[in-house]
């Protein structure tokens, strides 16, 4: 071994013809067990200190030597479960040319045996072993890929187009809508309604409050929330629960209905009506939260922190119609972070600061739900997620990217749960939940109409005319992203 290893420490000096010569008289030179033992992952002293480049060689160059020219039984395994439990991830053109055009029938029998034995059982190996680490999966994944995909890259078969069958995907919604309505929250435009989130200003001339009572202030607000383009009654069709959220914070006279994650019944409501007028010259938000019925009454924390006054409570109904601040950031990181996952935390950055309006707790069970799809496939460790700003139809809006690097699809483009059209599957339930919210796409490959195919599927979109399905066949495929736009109020 001691001189192998001073051989393998000169691998990245040798020229091109060298590497092979070796990458060649390696392979034919490892004793019985040693292919074995990559496979399994063992790390003893009968396995070569082997550089990552000639692992790449020995899958690409050898590998493919072997693979047209497998036995009945590794062929078996890959068409059946055991295969495609090994390698989830394996191309439709991949399996096809391992099974069809260069798989054991149209290869002779005479030139199977003429294949290195070493190579054909490193092949058995890693697809049956069941001592393979998850990292050591996914790489093999990567390597079989990549080798068979170069290998017939110079002869590509003709892309078929799309049926048009498969385009019915996307639904068109209204987010700028709801957008444009919660801007009512700050708009001066719409006084009272802006004085329920915000501190009430004094008239400086006559040094009161801009409204004489409760009353006054409460008939205001409420025609506020149905002035202008877009009103709380258009919010009950576009997306109830928030509807519900605003409606039981502001309208809710009894305190009987509870809002937001915490199923509070604090609000804008008869108990808070009898406080200011006991209180002539005081606002909402100096109410202590003890001069409410005990039984409407927070117990313990809410949000890490006790109610003491209205106006904690009012901040926590900011927090539901927007996020603020660094809320996008705070939340993903919590939710993504796992002790099995490596998640990129330089890209995470990208999210501090970003402000929009939105229904944050249907947005925070949607992020869960895409958490929990990533979570189920530890075998690919890697997470990416970021946010930039972009331009839709001279729209601004923030774009949200949560890429689960080298997990692919793969699946069938027709089937329910791909296109979301049943009320089965996180990808539905995901939609359901960001419907006039944000658009919602997902990136990864599939199959359609029998081809793998990179593309972008538009499960939620502005545009009247969006295509379910665009190709990305130019583009590499990193593994699966979920993409969620944001739209930021526009000022006219």
């Amino acid at each position: 071994m001691e001189n192998n290893k001073k051989t393998l420490a000169d691998f990245k000096s040798l020229d091109e013809k060298g590497k092979n010569d070796y990458v060649e008289e390696l392979t034919n030179s490892l004793p019985d067990g040693v292919l074995e033992s990559l496979a399994h992952g063992d790390d003893d002293e009968g396995i070569p200190d082997l550089p990552d480049e000639v692992i790449e060689r020995l899958v690409h160059e050898k590998g493919n030597e072997g693979i047209p020219n497998l036995p009945d039984e590794v062929i078996d395994a890959m068409l059946h479960e055991e295969g495609y439990e090994r390698f989830p991830n394996l191309p439709d053109n991949v399996i096809g040319t391992l099974i069809h055009g260069r798989g054991k029938q149209a290869i002779p029998k005479s030139n199977q045996k003429s294949v290195n034995p070493n190579i054909r059982d490193f092949v058995y190996y890693m697809i049956h072993n069941k001592g393979l680490t998850k990292a050591q999966q996914a790489k093999i994944d990567k390597l079989l890929s990549e080798s068979l995909n170069t290998k017939h890259s110079n002869n590509p078969s003709p892309t078929p187009p799309i049926k048009k069958s498969n385009l019915n995907i996307c639904t068109t919604h209204f987010p700028k809508k709801i957008v444009s309505f919660l801007h009512k929250f700050t708009d001066k435009q719409y006084e009272a309604l802006k004085y329920t989130t915000h501190t009430w200003d004094k008239d400086p001339d006559k040094e009161e409050y801009p409204f004489k009572d409760f009353e006054d202030f409460k008939s205001k607000y409420q025609k506020n929330l149905e002035d202008g383009q877009y009103t709380l009654s258009d919010m009950h069709d576009l997306c109830e629960h928030l509807w519900r959220t605003i409606r039981n914070f502001l309208i809710n006279n009894e305190a009987q209905y509870p809002w937001s994650e915490y199923k509070l019944k604090l609000g804008y409501n008869k108990y808070l009506r009898e406080w200011m007028n006991a209180n002539p010259g005081l606002q909402p938000a100096s109410m202590p939260i003890s001069a409410f019925p005990k039984e409407i009454q927070p117990n313990g924390l809410i949000n890490g922190r006790v109610l003491s006054y209205f106006g904690n409570v009012i901040d926590i109904f900011k927090h539901c119609i927007e996020f603020r601040d660094n809320d996008l950031f705070k939340y993903v990181k919590n939710v993504f972070t796992n002790p099995d996952f490596k998640l990129d935390m330089p890209l995470l950055e990208t999210l501090r600061g970003r402000t929009f309006y939105t229904d944050t707790e249907l947005v925070k069970e949607a992020l869960r739900l895409i958490a929990g799809n990533i979570f189920h496939r530890s075998e690919y460790p890697e997470l990416k997620i970021s946010t930039q700003l972009v331009n839709i139809d001279k729209s601004d809006a923030i774009e949200l990217r949560i890429l689960h690097v080298n997990s692919f699809s793969n699946k069938d483009i027709n089937t329910p749960k791909i296109k979301a059209i049943s009320d089965e599957g996180d990808l539905s339930r995901i939609k359901s939940k960001l419907t006039n919210l944000c658009d919602f796409s997902v990136e990864s490959t599939f199959r359609i109409d029998g081809n793998l195919r990179h593309c972008r599927i538009n499960y939620l979109s502005s545009k009247e005319k969006e295509e379910g399905i665009v190709l990305l066949d130019d583009i590499e495929c990193e593994g699966f992203t979920y993409i969620l736009t944001f739209y930021i109020y526009k000022h006219e």
